[in-house]
């Protein structure tokens, strides 16, 4: 019985010193037969600005600190509607009337009814996290309206051909209403015969990790024929392999059509030279 007295005392200041030590606020909260925080380790103060004793003195400050709009996952918690292992993002309002994002993880204390009487947790400060990926999603939003405004053509094609992803100038290019028209069709189709190879050409190569510009005659899904040019750079993930091929294309038919009115020009230019000198 002494030895294992004294194994459960060492277990217990082991874990008080890892506690104490721990960036990550560890905590037991009791709810019944009362409810009382029965532990808080130190670092709830760097983290709310609140001492573990405020904790002990105030068995509500737990729920008091928690955005009025996140309390219902906590009482969704207590009451059993969500599994408490499920983790929790919730934010908190420090003493000096910050807000943080707080990740909560906790553990259920049952009794022998299985009712349930504690929750041993732990909860950490996720602040810069979000904050991170809520400028990623800004920066995400940014740049699809830059995409979806750009006036050339945007598109992603995967090593078949198939579209991935094309903007709204593109869109009309082709005389598409909507993505879902062409979603994961092969643009092939619409590139005239005379010019497969050399798109598969393109594409193959940007596959293959080069880079390259092309210029070819398609057909619009309503029959009308139009000339592309299109700038092709493979587009890589962050392991570096490539998963697309990224393309700028604009419509460079009425450029096609003064560079052909210009050459019959010069033809009927020197016809009439010729038979002027005959």
């Amino acid at each position: 019985r002494k030895k294992t007295e004294t194994a459960l005392r060492e277990s217990e200041e082991a874990f008080r010193r890892l506690a104490e030590n721990a960036e990550d606020l560890i905590y037991l909260y009791r709810l019944w037969p009362e409810r009382k925080f029965e532990y808080v380790s130190p670092s709830v103060f760097s983290m709310t600005g609140y001492t573990p004793d405020e904790h002990y003195a105030n068995p509500d400050l737990g729920l008091q600190i928690v955005h009025a709009d996140d309390r219902g996952k906590l009482a969704d918690v207590a009451a059993g509607r969500i599994d408490p292992r499920r983790p929790l993002t919730l934010r908190w309002i420090r003493k000096d009337g910050r807000t943080i994002w707080i990740e909560q993880r906790n553990i259920s204390i049952t009794d022998a009814s299985g009712r349930l009487v504690a929750l041993q947790g732990i909860a950490r400060d996720i602040t810069d996290r979000v904050m991170t990926e809520e400028k990623l999603r800004e920066s995400e939003k940014f740049l699809q309206t830059v995409i979806d405004t750009e006036p050339a053509c945007v598109k992603m094609l995967a090593k078949d051909g198939s579209l991935l992803m094309m903007n709204r100038a593109g869109l009309d290019m082709i005389q598409a209403g909507s993505f879902d028209q062409i979603r994961g069709k092969s643009v092939y189709g619409l590139i005239l015969p005379d010019h497969r190879r050399k798109f598969a050409e393109l594409t193959d190569s940007v596959f293959s990790g080069k880079s390259g510009t092309l210029a070819f005659e398609a057909v619009g899904l309503k029959g009308s024929h139009i000339w592309l040019e299109t700038r092709a750079v493979p587009l890589r993930d962050e392991g570096n392999a490539i998963i697309a091929a990224l393309g700028i294309t604009r419509d460079i038919t009425e450029q096609k059509k003064a560079e052909e009115s210009l050459r019959r020009s010069e033809a009927l230019y020197h016809d009439l030279v010729e038979t002027s000198q005959d």
